[in-house]
């Protein structure tokens, strides 16, 4: 998962690369608290590169924060 604003800033490259039509911004940023409620372990992929969040679950890192790793 990642927060509302990097989801925007996200789908907004592929609006601008003509992939995905304007709307699909607020359709998918509505759609994160279902998400959330979601009984199952999730990573915060806000500030992480994919091969970092494939570690994660490779090590059974699924639910640290980047403040975590940091530390």
């Amino acid at each position: 998962m990642c927060d509302a604003d990097v989801l925007r800033k996200r789908l907004q490259k592929d609006i601008d690369a003509g992939i995905r039509s304007e709307d699909v911004i607020q359709r998918s940023i509505a759609r994160i608290g279902l998400y959330e409620k979601l009984d199952t372990e999730k990573i915060d992929v806000s500030h992480i590169m994919p091969e970092q969040a494939a570690e994660r679950i490779i090590n059974g890192e699924r639910g640290k924060t980047d403040a975590e790793e940091t530390a």
